[in-house]
């Protein structure tokens, strides 16, 4: 008996140019759609990590009121009006004699020489870069506003209000030294991380001038001094801002808490 074989058409192999152009355009479509939302995610990641960094140096500070009498930490605030035969230590860095932070940034100690510093488990004085990671924004990086400015060592700042932003007392003398905790509100914003859009002269802040940053989009994290972290957005901050006394401007010294 005679077999017979079934010769249809020749076996097609491969895509035409047409479907490969349909597959690219659906994945791209895929991607764009993805794309936000892996965006989201990151920016989402990085705010986990400075509301972590921001509790663990709100955590070294509440330790250091404890070993000083309940004074909050020196806030680094006008550094180079301090006397310049006094070497001080702010939460960020110790002055040298001409008062400002930029010897420090030279021998690339980063934060070591801040009082937060040894609370955090690190050695004064000696460079650690897992420790110096607390004191910086993943997304914050270089380049900086300038070579000395001092968003080289971090991304946060702390409240010029802590030390009534620098006041003259009766005698007409001008005082740096901060306040012991029970001067304030427990709600004070103590610590925030500053916007890209000015540099940072020393270690601390007028609310206004350096303000929230835009880099987590709409708002970002806030540290208290009750030891205390809370997301607050710009609107919000800028809320707070328009309270005198308030949250931001908090100087003890101050009826409206300002300068």
């Amino acid at each position: 008996m005679a077999s017979f074989r079934r010769t249809g058409g020749m076996r097609r192999e491969g895509f035409t140019l047409i479907e490969l152009l349909v597959v690219i355009a659906i994945i791209a479509i895929l991607l764009a759609m993805m794309l936000p939302a892996l965006s989201k995610s990151k920016m989402a990641s990085q705010m986990t990590v400075c509301t972590a960094n921001q509790s663990q140096l709100n955590k070294a500070n509440i330790q250091y009121m404890n070993d000083n009498k309940d004074v909050v930490a020196d806030p680094g605030w006008l550094s180079k009006m301090k006397p310049v035969n006094k070497k001080y230590a702010s939460w960020l860095y110790k002055g040298n004699a001409a008062g400002g932070p930029d010897q420090v940034i030279k021998d690339k100690l980063g934060a070591s020489t801040g009082t937060f510093w040894p609370y955090l488990s690190g050695e004064p004085g000696q460079a650690n870069g897992a420790i110096q990671k607390v004191y910086r924004c993943p997304s914050h990086k270089a380049p900086f506003k300038g070579p000395y400015t001092t968003d080289n060592l971090t991304s946060y700042l702390m409240n010029g209000g802590v030390i009534g932003y620098g006041y003259q007392g009766p005698n007409g003398k001008m005082y740096f030294s901060s306040f012991r905790a029970d001067r304030f509100r427990p709600d004070v914003i103590l610590l925030w991380e500053a916007w890209t859009k000015s540099s940072f002269n020393d270690s601390s802040s007028y609310p206004h001038e350096d303000r929230l940053t835009d880099r987590h989009g709409p708002g970002a994290t806030v540290a208290l001094l009750d030891g205390s972290c809370r997301w607050m957005s710009r609107v919000l901050y800028d809320e707070e801002l328009a309270k005198e006394p308030g949250r931001l401007w908090c100087s003890p010294v101050r009826k409206n808490g300002g300068d």
